[in-house]
C-alpha cells in the first residue's frame, strides 16, 4: 500500500488528477560487500470533472482504500457567477 503523503489529489481546469508516488530502498552488508538499492514508482490517473460541485470534492483514506467523493453540480444553477463591484 501507500502513504497517504504519497497520494496528491489536484483539481485544475474541467479535470482531478490522482499522482501517486512511492519510493523504497534498501541497504544490505555482509563479510567485504555493501549493497544498496532504490525503487521509484509513479502513478497518474485523470478524471473529468464534468457537472461536479468542485468545492464540495472530498478525499478519505482507508485501509489502503483511497474513496474520492464527487458531488453533483445543481442541473439548475446558473452557469453565470454575479461579482460585486466594491
Amino acid at each position: 500500500g501507500v502513504a497517504r503523503e504519497q497520494i496528491r489529489l489536484t483539481a485544475q481546469g474541467s479535470e482531478l488528477a490522482v499522482l501517486v508516488t512511492h519510493q523504497a530502498g534498501g541497504a544490505r552488508q555482509g563479510a567485504g560487500y555493501q549493497a544498496a538499492q532504490q525503487q521509484y514508482s509513479s502513478f497518474t490517473r485523470s478524471f473529468p470533472l464534468d457537472n461536479v460541485r468542485r468545492e464540495g470534492i472530498t478525499a478519505a483514506l482507508s485501509q489502503g482504500v483511497l474513496r474520492i467523493r464527487l458531488p453533483k453540480a445543481d442541473p439548475n444553477a446558473s452557469p453565470w457567477t454575479e461579482i460585486p463591484i466594491s
